[in-house]
């Protein structure tokens, strides 16, 4: 993870995120109070229905300040120190911005464009493969092989990463994960 390229004055959006969370942080105790005084499971459906509205109302807000920012904005939580901000995209890359709430910094992603015109023999790779069954385990590797070949379609050189991801995953096939995407490789190359 990178933390120096910002397509956006950071110190503002920093700013911004650290609002969107304090105003979600009272909305919930707001309405964890009033869950409390909650008589029976129709006010509690009520209670969780008002609250869920007032924060989708929030979340526009700050969608909507944050929109000129970025490409998507998405003020997702990933998990309990971590929100994702937005996406920006910037020629043939794809930036993820994530904000910590533990060190109060923004750090990014940052991967190949993978479009059906542009990667369309990565796009294709994508139908055939399995993304879904993949292990979290192996998930990391199986990212790297796949943004390998379509960085090398972006720059041309396609043919050659092929046969270098392809020799790798050859050498741990043992592997569920790896099989499937040297499978759905193959089924690519011979559709070509």
């Amino acid at each position: 993870m990178n933390s120096h390229i910002f397509y956006f004055d950071a110190e503002r959006v920093k700013k911004l995120v650290e609002e969107y969370v304090k105003r979600l942080d009272e909305l919930m105790k707001k309405r964890d109070e009033e869950l409390c005084t909650a008589s029976d499971d129709f006010d509690e459906i009520e209670i969780r229905d008002k609250y869920f509205g007032l924060s989708m109302d929030v979340w526009n807000e700050y969608e909507e300040k944050l929109g000129g920012d970025f490409d998507e904005v998405h003020l997702e939580f990933i998990d309990d120190h971590t929100v994702k901000i937005g996406v920006k995209y910037v020629g043939t890359r794809v930036y993820e911005y994530y904000y910590s709430l533990k060190s109060r910094d923004i750090f990014f992603e940052d991967y190949p464009l993978i479009d059906e015109e542009k990667t369309p023999l990565t796009w294709k790779l994508l139908e055939k493969f399995d993304v879904v069954s993949v292990r979290p385990i192996w998930m990391p590797k199986i990212r790297q092989f796949i943004f390998e070949i379509a960085e090398a379609e972006h720059q041309g050189t396609i043919k050659e990463a092929i046969e270098r991801v392809k020799q790798r995953l050859r050498s741990g096939a043992w592997v569920y994960e790896y099989a499937n995407l040297l499978r759905a490789i193959e089924e690519v190359e011979a559709d070509e």
